[in-house]
């Protein structure tokens, strides 16, 4: 409420997209999206490996008419060190045998796919049964 009651002017929102609370404020505050590019958002992309460049498409929410550039974390399955190889091979091939479950799920889900995964790069090691699962798909 602060963002409606103009105490506050920008905000910096984290989460996936479409975020029903992210839209009630857009709606009720009269908010808008704006594109979040520059020198300083590239440094930050550049210096974590856990942040890339991402857009939300146009017409996700519906007062946005044209994508807008931004930055986020991608969908990323974490295993301890010790998890063995093939249960994280069995993981994986789960996953993307029930692509369609996770995509229904919620639209955030829609990029995951084995191409898109096999060329992320996170500039983090990939565990031996990932490395295993996207060499045979």
């Amino acid at each position: 409420m602060a963002f409606c009651h103009g105490i506050i002017q920008a905000m910096v929102h984290l989460g996936v997209h479409p975020d029903p609370k992210l839209e009630q404020l857009l709606n009720l505050c009269k908010a808008q999206l704006v594109d979040m590019v520059d020198g300083d958002i590239q440094s930050m992309i550049d210096a974590h490996a856990a942040f890339s460049k991402m857009s939300i498409p146009a017409g996700i929410y519906p007062s946005q008419n044209t994508p807008v550039t931004t930055f986020g974390t991608n969908v990323l399955l974490v295993t301890s060190q010790d998890f063995d190889e093939d249960s994280a091979y069995k993981l994986i091939d789960a996953i993307y045998r029930h692509q369609k479950r996770f995509k229904s799920a919620h639209p955030a889900l829609s990029p995951l796919t084995v191409e898109a995964a096999r060329n992320y790069n996170t500039r983090l090691p990939q565990h031996p049964g990932a490395v295993r699962y996207f060499s045979q798909h």
